[in-house]
């Protein structure tokens, strides 16, 4: 079975800010088997072609779309309509970490659902079957930290929508969107400085320079090497002791709310 493990506590209230689902089930890797007998395929993002993926992606419960990328992490922002919610899904090959920037979520798996509010985040392991619901009256908006970068690594088991089955979307939405810019402090990086709709900045900084920042970022993502390598990409809140622990040269993605 699952454990799902407490991993963090906001400081001094003593809340829960993350959830860890530890392993992979049993149910998990049944269900994965029968989707691969019944045909699934799992694919690879080639980095140069695919190139469509780099704009608006609309979705039947909203739409999402790519905030930083390198040769080993991806960062996507998503935006989820009132009572929608996205397929049960799994990732056979990658690490997620759902964050939640505004709205409340409903993160289920395949035996027992949690809750999410704004400033909690779950961390998926690769191969673990989930679907996110907006619970809430709003739009809720969320960021999607993905390692190893491969975006078209999805088995999808069941879809409100009549996608169970598919692959992830092949083409993208004409509408206008800030454009993805090269990274100039890493090689074949690249960062959209806000999402569609303006609510959120993302910035490459330096540790340091995050712990001088006069306004602190809503959340840091590490981008080290280490992390991405091991599948385990950490995570800071600003209203966290942890936040001080950010080590001065590595490279963190930062979240803020504009």
């Amino acid at each position: 079975m699952q454990e799902l493990n407490q991993e963090l506590h906001d400081e001094g209230r003593g809340t829960r800010t993350a959830f860890d689902v530890s392993e992979v089930s049993a149910e998990d890797v049944f269900a994965f088997s029968e989707e691969l007998a019944g045909g699934q395929l799992i694919r690879f993002e080639d980095f140069t072609k695919d190139a469509y993926l780099d704009a608006l992606i609309e979705k039947p419960w909203g739409y999402e779309h790519r905030v930083y990328a390198d040769m080993l992490i991806d960062v996507w922002k998503l935006m989820l309509a009132p009572r929608q919610s996205t397929s049960m899904h799994c990732h056979p090959r990658k690490e997620t970490v759902l964050m939640c920037l505004g709205g409340s979520l409903q993160i289920n798996f395949l035996s027992h659902s949690i809750r999410v509010e704004t400033g909690q985040y779950a961390r998926i392991p690769k191969g673990v079957f989930h679907s996110t619901d907006n619970v809430g009256p709003w739009e809720a908006h969320l960021v999607e930290v993905e390692t190893p970068r491969n975006k078209f690594d999805l088995i999808r088991k069941q879809d409100r929508y009549g996608r169970q089955g598919q692959q992830y979307e092949s083409r993208n939405s004409a509408q206008d969107i800030a454009p993805l810019l090269e990274d100039p402090t890493q090689p074949y990086s690249k960062i959209r400085e806000q999402d569609l709709q303006g609510l959120f900045r993302f910035d490459v900084l330096t540790g340091l320079r995050i712990k001088h920042s006069r306004r602190l970022p809503d959340f840091a993502v590490s981008l080290s090497a280490a992390g991405a390598l091991g599948q385990r990409v950490a995570i800071f809140k600003s209203s966290e002791a942890r936040f001080s622990q950010l080590e001065s040269i590595e490279r963190y993605l930062a979240i803020t709310r504009i």
